[in-house]
């Protein structure tokens, strides 16, 4: 799962409300280089929660972004690169995402999150 994915995911339970951005509990990772793309890294920053993401990259070890941008840094090809490398090449292969607010986990097995609900959650 990269950070991508997980910064569009939220608790989908009928019994929680605000549940975002999830935790990410890592328990493997692995980091794969992919072509950069600045327009691409500019397209996806005007869709996601920045500060949720820098959030979420500190909480796994990701230190590179700044807590903000600023209209310049999309023009700044090093900034485009570091979210880049965030949002695209870091992938949680096993782990669990956890709700901020009722604490229910939801595993992520082979890089690929589990958001089924039990029958008395939906």
């Amino acid at each position: 799962m990269r950070l991508l994915t997980h910064n569009l995911m939220m608790c989908n339970r009928k019994q929680c409300s605000g549940g975002f951005p999830l935790k990410i509990v890592v328990r493997e990772s692995n980091t794969t280089e992919s072509e950069f793309n600045p327009d691409h890294t500019r397209s996806m920053l005007t869709r996601i929660e920045y500060e949720a993401l820098v959030a979420s990259a500190n909480s796994v070890g990701l230190m590179s972004l700044p807590p903000t941008y600023t209209p310049a840094d999309l023009e700044d090809e090093m900034f485009l690169k570091a979210v880049h490398d965030v949002i695209m090449d870091f992938h949680v292969e096993e782990g669990d995402l956890v709700c901020p607010k009722c604490e229910r986990k939801f595993p992520v097995t082979m890089g690929i999150p589990n958001m089924l609900l039990h029958d008395d959650e939906v």
